[in-house]
């Protein structure tokens, strides 16, 4: 048995995806990661920085957002991602990362 280690899965369901041995998976800390089946640890991370509203600067996750949950799309290198806020309702909105997990490409805000 392997275990991965990395993302944070304590309080909240995070979702996995997996595609020809690579696996992506959420975390409570905001991030999304990418293993290889074989190894025991990431090979790839992304954190998403919140924004505060006054300043305009990137902040650490005070928002308490979460990555929930994590899908490839069919026959792309793109991990589509859902993210929510740890204080319940359903806030939150959906990312879809290039698996070289350098930038965002596109933000769709989902509330509801």
């Amino acid at each position: 048995m392997l275990t991965f280690k990395g993302h944070t899965n304590e309080k909240n369901f995070v979702d996995l995806s997996v595609v020809d041995g690579f696996i992506t998976c959420g975390s409570e800390t905001n991030e999304v990661f990418a293993y290889y089946r074989p190894l025991p640890i990431p090979i790839a991370s992304h954190k998403f920085w919140s924004i505060d509203p006054i300043s305009g600067k990137y902040t650490e996750n005070e928002s308490n957002q979460f990555v929930s949950s994590v899908c490839w799309r069919q026959k792309s290198n793109m991990v589509f991602l859902r993210q929510e806020k740890t204080r319940g309702g359903s806030e939150g909105g959906l990312t879809l990362l290039a698996t070289s997990f350098c930038q965002a490409i596109i933000y769709l805000p989902y509330l509801g």
